[in-house]
Order: C-alpha cells, then sequence, then structure tokens
C-alpha cells in the first residue's frame, strides 16, 4: 500500500520547490516593502528556514507567485479577498507569550487540500516579519493554554488511513523544546 504521507508530503515540497531554490540563492534582499533577514532559525523546512518574511511574501511564496506579474498580482488580490478559488484561513495567536500575534495559515485551496485534509503553516511574529515554525497537514490544529519554555502546546487532529479507503482521527501533541516544536506523542 502506498504511504499516503509520504505522497503528499512529497507533492507539497514540489510545489513549493521554487522558493526552496530563492532561498538558497539570497541572503538579504529589499524590494522596497519586503525585507528578507538571514536569520539562524532551524526548521524541518528549508524553504523558509532562513528568512524572515512578510505576510505577503509568505502568501507569494505559498501559491508560487510572481508578484512582478500583472496576473500574480491579481491571482494574490484574490487570494487575501473571499474569493471561491482560493480558501485560505489566517488566524492571528500568541503562540510564544510575547504580548504579539503570531501567525497560523490554513489552506483550504486547490490543489493544496486533498482527501487528507489541508495544510497549516505556523509563524512566530517578530520585528515586523515572520518566522516560520511548523508545517501539519492534514486537519485542525489547536492553541493551548499551557505553555513550555514560552510556547503554547498544540495539538494536532488529522487522518490517518488504515486500510482501503478507512481512516481513524489521531491527534498528536506537540510541545516546544527551546529550539522547536516535537512531536510528544511519537517517542
Amino acid at each position: 500500500m502506498i504511504n499516503v504521507r509520504f505522497v503528499i508530503s512529497v507533492l507539497s515540497i514540489l510545489i513549493l520547490l521554487p522558493f526552496f531554490v530563492f532561498a538558497q540563492k539570497v541572503d538579504s534582499v529589499s524590494d522596497g516593502e519586503q525585507i528578507y533577514v538571514k536569520n539562524e532559525f532551524s526548521s524541518e523546512k528549508e524553504y523558509f528556514k532562513t528568512y524572515l518574511v512578510s505576510e505577503k511574501q509568505i502568501l507569494s511564496e505559498i501559491f508560487s507567485l510572481d508578484l512582478n506579474k500583472k496576473e500574480d498580482r491579481i491571482k494574490y488580490e484574490k487570494i487575501t479577498t473571499d474569493d471561491s478559488d482560493y480558501k485560505l484561513k489566517r488566524r492571528f495567536v500568541d503562540i510564544n507569550n510575547d504580548g504579539h500575534k503570531d501567525l497560523i495559515i490554513e489552506n483550504y485551496s486547490l490543489p493544496y487540500i486533498g482527501s487528507g485534509g489541508y495544510t497549516t503553516y505556523l509563524f512566530t511574529y517578530e520585528s515586523d516579519r515572520y518566522r516560520f515554525l511548523k508545517e501539519f497537514f492534514g486537519g485542525s490544529l489547536e492553541v493551548k493554554d499551557k505553555s513550555y519554555k514560552r510556547y503554547k502546546d498544540l495539538i494536532h487532529t488529522y487522518k490517518h488511513y488504515v486500510d482501503l479507503g478507512a481512516f481513524v482521527n489521531l491527534q498528536d501533541y506537540f510541545r516546544w523544546n527551546g529550539n522547536k516544536y516535537v512531536n510528544l506523542s511519537r517517542k
């Protein structure tokens, strides 16, 4: 049986590959509105690993947009409004108890959603930009009130396929270890 989570992970990487290439070539860029600052944050997602980015840049990279092109600017405007082609939910929650609202993006847009669910991206707010923390696929993300090392615990609920299209709902409990969120459910 094909591992569905593996296939989805590979497809996600292929969709976001253009930013991976971009991130490897640029150390510091200013284009008037967006400034990308190299930092030492380590996450498992290479394409957001070394930069603080604006919400506009995050969305343009998720949807592989070149905002220098008119058609991509029009698409970006559709994405950020209530357009029926793009279903994007942005939540602002203080994840690290610093008084700033951090960003959670849930992407319900085709082809970014599948039978397993949608992709959720988690970012912290720093210096008027966002830093990528973690990506979750296939379900909802709940931010708990309980904190460890300043960061709130998270519960990720998702579908796990067992056989012939059947699935069970599972939950993973994530806790901040000082550097990244780790899954306490799978030790």
